[in-house]
């Protein structure tokens, strides 16, 4: 029986399929909503989109029977379907609580057919329910309840089964068709331990089945490349990526009945004190921990309980002299009976037929929810037939801007602590001189001048300004942030700006020669004399400071 308006599909392939994770914010399908009609209307103009600008325009000159795309074959067939989330869950309520929970939306699922392969994209509704569920839209100048909710779709969990290249086309696809943002999910070692940690809670001690392997992944430190007196760098003990050799991941394999043997130690012994809390700074661990705030183990406190991970901290500490919750080390996969979980891929099992488990089943059904910057985990064991069936929903709402997002917990606290106390504004306060005595010291520079401002707009426009002569530009990136998100701040100073076309969201040299080029021969036009770099992008991918070197006489002037 279909509700909410979800056809009675088959469900799409769930378990035993490794998928990359995404995140996507409210889907916008307007007043009509998402008819079967629409459907087709959709499924055929995303046909037309993969034929049209990835086998015509891309793939055809190198469409080689060696190659992935050559040996699929030919695109037999698109489809777009409705489905109930409760297809690939099994029967009963997903959540005793939430049984009633009418307005949650069934899922999307495309198919998408080659004459030797079959690729998918899964879109999930959220496990909370539309009353707790957090609002991704923004509105100037009206209320939330001035909204139509009904014309926004809640879908924010998106999984592919699918070559890159037909995942960025897919993504991109999604992002012009429903007007939503669609990123990478990337579950750091928080996420990652808290969904073992409450698999654990949920099935229980298993007394035999596969083992558990928790891979720990090392961040390694940059070391800058000794040079030599001839002036190459040495580049002996650097890999291929100009990064430090050294260990990157070490597995560590529990059979079952260690697993319970390791969470009963945690459980009697309590907190594992790790050397780094008596002797490293938050500074110093956040560089260590890497751009991810789920790593870095800052999070373990009085309120978190993870018995299985201080179990085996203690172990690892005594017999391999190893650190686990050093700030370097993170946790980048877990492997059990049920799933296969890391920071962009999701794999869940489906376990044996097994007899129906007794009715205390519901009674041990736990909800567990895991917050951080926005991205909440629920975990859940539905159904009765399959003992080790697992659900895992990940809720993921989209980054907007620093406006439209709350602050971090520390930011919070930090407030809190100083609320009280009585400071001199406009910057002469305590606060802004300790916080200029340590930018100085990240930049190396004890004489440099450091003003505060309240955006990174005006950041833009005054350096910008302060920079160039008012009858000089600025080059940027058709993407970068001066051109598309400050309503003309730059060029309301009277800077004009040259934008060329990026490459993967960054700036390239010839891209910067060309500018120059059609921008210098007259001299009534423009100056071009600088250029504008976002670190990281607004696509993502960071700069290198190698790929930013001049290659003309030209850009060095």
């Amino acid at each position: 029986m279909a509700t909410n308006g979800v056809d009675a599909e088959p469900a799409p392939p769930f378990f035993n399929t490794t998928f990359s994770t995404h995140s996507v914010s409210p889907l916008y399908i307007g007043p009509e909503g998402l008819p079967p009609v629409r459907l087709d209307l959709l499924a055929r103009r995303l046909r037309d989109t993969l034929v049209g600008d990835v086998v015509r325009g891309i793939q055809v000159a190198v469409e080689a029977t060696n190659t992935p795309s050559g040996q699929v074959g030919s695109l037999r067939n698109v489809a777009i379907r409705r489905f109930e989330l409760r297809t690939i869950l099994g029967e009963g309520p997903l959540v005793a609580d939430d049984a009633q929970d009418e307005s949650r939306p069934g899922g999307i699922w495309i198919e998408i057919s080659h004459e030797r392969a079959a690729y998918a994209a899964v879109l999930l509704p959220g496990l909370a329910s539309s009353s707790s569920r957090p609002s991704t839209t923004v509105q100037f100048g009206r209320k939330e309840a001035d909204v139509d909710a009904s014309q926004f779709l809640h879908l924010p969990l998106l999984l592919l089964r699918m070559p890159q290249s037909l995942r960025a086309v897919v993504c991109e696809w999604l992002s012009t068709t429903f007007d939503c943002r669609v990123r990478k999910l990337s579950l750091g070692t928080r996420t990652l331990v808290s969904v073992m940690e409450d698999w654990l809670d949920v099935v229980g001690l298993p007394a035999k089945g596969p083992d558990l392997i928790l891979s720990l992944g090392f961040n390694v430190p940059l070391v800058e490349p000794a040079t030599t007196e001839d002036g190459e760098g040495d580049t002996t003990m650097m890999d291929d990526d100009g990064d430090a050799a050294g260990l990157r991941v070490l597995e560590v394999t529990m059979t079952s009945s260690d697993v319970s043997r390791f969470r009963r130690y945690g459980l009697a012994h309590g907190a594992f004190k790790s050397r780094w809390e008596t002797s490293g700074d938050e500074r110093q661990r956040r560089r260590l921990a890497g751009g991810n705030v789920d790593d870095g183990w800052a999070w373990r406190g009085a309120s978190t309980r993870q018995p299985l991970m201080e179990g085996l901290a203690r172990y690892l500490d005594g017999h391999l002299a190893l650190d686990v919750f050093h700030p370097g080390v993170r946790v980048v996969q877990v492997s059990c009976g049920s799933f296969v979980l890391a920071p962009s891929r999701l794999k869940l099992v489906k376990g044996r037929e097994e007899a129906d488990e007794a009715s205390d089943v519901g009674a041990r059904l736990k909800r567990r929810t895991c917050n951080v910057e926005g991205l909440g985990l629920y975990l859940r064991q539905v159904g009765r037939r399959r003992v080790l069936r697992l659900v895992l929903g990940i809720i993921a709402s989209g980054f907007l801007d620093d406006y439209s997002e709350g602050a971090h917990p520390q930011v919070l606290s930090a407030l809190g602590a100083t609320n009280t106390s009585q400071e001199a504004g406009y910057g002469a306060d305590r606060y802004s001189a300790e916080a200029r005595l340590h930018l100085r010291r990240h930049l190396g520079h004890d004489d440099a001048h450091i003003f505060f401002v309240p955006s990174g707009t005006a950041a833009n426009a005054i350096s910008i300004a302060a920079c160039l002569r008012p009858h000089e530009a600025v080059i940027a990136a058709t993407s970068g942030h001066i051109v598309t998100r400050e309503t003309g701040a730059v060029e309301a100073s009277g800077h004009k700006i040259i934008t060329v076309p990026p490459c993967n969201g960054k700036l390239t040299v010839d891209g910067i020669d060309k500018a120059l080029a059609e921008n210098w021969h007259f001299p009534h036009m423009a100056r071009p004399r600088l250029v504008y770099v976002s670190n990281a992008t607004e696509a993502g991918p960071r700069t290198a400071p190698s790929s930013a070197k001049p290659s003309s006489s030209k850009t060095q002037a």
